[in-house]
């Protein structure tokens, strides 16, 4: 399996309600993608960051979702929103 973390830094109460509003569902909405298991969004403890992390059946899944129409519409309009993210990507050991 292969996990994706994409940390989000955020800079207002403002731009943690949009967030957490555009990832409401998402789940749901990436039900129906070749190779998807699992999405959680985590929020620090000091709410200046958010985790996103999405489990995969394989790195060739996520690289299929990622080259996508479905990712680019899921991505659209994300320019400029002033957030910071920093994207990791592990293969599940055990």
């Amino acid at each position: 399996m292969f996990e994706v973390h994409n940390k989000i830094t955020v800079a207002s109460e403002e731009q943690a309600r949009h967030l957490e509003s555009a990832f409401s569902g998402a789940g749901h909405r990436m039900a129906h993608v070749a190779g998807f298991r699992e999405f959680h969004l985590l929020k620090s403890e000091d709410g200046g960051h958010y985790m996103v992390r999405i489990v995969w059946d394989s790195e060739e899944t996520f690289h299929a979702w990622a080259k996508s129409d479905d990712f680019r519409r899921a991505h659209s309009g994300q320019d400029g929103n002033g957030m910071r993210t920093e994207v990791s990507l592990y293969q599940i050991v055990l």
